[in-house]
């Protein structure tokens, strides 16, 4: 975990209010050099977030999954895509072990 961002906090020092919002930011450093490599525009993509927040009632967590073909036509031969949809999995196994 890079940093942990209580929205909800920060929200209130605005005025405003809301439910739970929190961002949660994971970065693997090795993860995140390979993708540097590859391409430094990929940056873009990182840390990872995972976003928690309540929506009619519920607590919902949630992350962004790039999408598989998308990222294959934007970096072509550099197989990122595979190593996103590893990312991808890495997140679904985190938050399936931090709810219940």
């Amino acid at each position: 975990i890079v940093h942990i961002h209580n929205m909800q906090e920060k929200y209130a020092k605005l005025g405003k209010q809301t439910g739970v919002a929190t961002i949660v930011e994971i970065c693997n450093p090795n993860k995140s050099f390979t993708a540097y490599s590859i391409d430094p525009k990929l940056l873009a993509m990182m840390p990872k977030t995972i976003d928690i927040f309540e929506e009619g009632g519920k607590l919902k967590v949630m992350f962004m999954r790039a999408d598989k073909e998308k990222l294959g036509r934007l970096f072509p031969g550099t197989q990122i895509e595979n190593m996103s949809q590893r990312v991808a999995k890495i997140m679904e196994e985190i938050i399936d072990k931090a709810v219940v």
